[in-house]
């Protein structure tokens, strides 16, 4: 948990100096907290397993801006093995900045914190990897304050172990849909 604690300090950090940044230059930027519900679908044939998290962007009135995403995909019920992933991850966003219905995308790296079961779920292991994301969807505006969003993320892990527990060339689809919470600096 320390490496997810120092993640979201740094972002905080970079957070507050985007903010006065934005203020010197006088460009207008809305700020957005998403907390999302969804499915994480990994190519292994090990079927979906239920996933959450949330994700804080700052975005410029011309649809680009900076976001981190973390999530959980937690396979508790240990179908397949038990395979539980954490994810943590700063991207670049690419939104429409106007409109009904705004397309966006995204395109980062951070890192996935992947637990497994072995041995019949008679032992864990644990392993931090290096990983990227990317992935497209739309924001919704309901209100000057609020927004529906929908997406869709492929997740990969960079590293391969031969560790039998560490499944090779790891990487999974999370879709989720979740309420945004809008505000805006002007």
């Amino acid at each position: 948990m320390r490496v997810a604690a120092r993640l979201f300090l740094l972002v905080g950090l970079c957070a507050v100096a985007g903010t006065a940044e934005a203020q010197m230059s006088l460009a207008p930027f809305s700020g957005q907290v998403t907390g999302h519900v969804g499915v994480a679908a990994g190519r292994d044939g090990r079927g979906s397993t239920p996933s959450i998290g949330a994700s804080l962007a700052v975005i410029e009135a011309n649809g680009f801006g900076a976001e981190f995403d973390a999530g959980l995909a937690n396979d508790d019920d240990g179908r397949g093995g038990g395979l539980d992933v954490q994810s943590y991850m700063v991207n670049a966003i690419a939104m429409w900045p106007r409109g009904r219905v705004r397309p966006f995308g995204t395109l980062g790296a951070g890192v996935l914190r992947i637990r497994a079961c072995v041995a019949g779920c008679a032992t864990t292991e644990a392993w931090t990897d290096w990983g990227w994301s990317g992935g497209a969807g739309v924001h919704v505006p309901v209100s000057q304050l609020f927004a529906v969003r929908g997406e869709a993320r492929y997740f990969t892990a960079l590293g391969d172990n031969p560790n039998q527990a560490r499944p090779r060339g790891y990487g999974f689809w999370r879709i989720a849909v979740g309420g945004t919470f809008i505000w805006s600096e002007l």
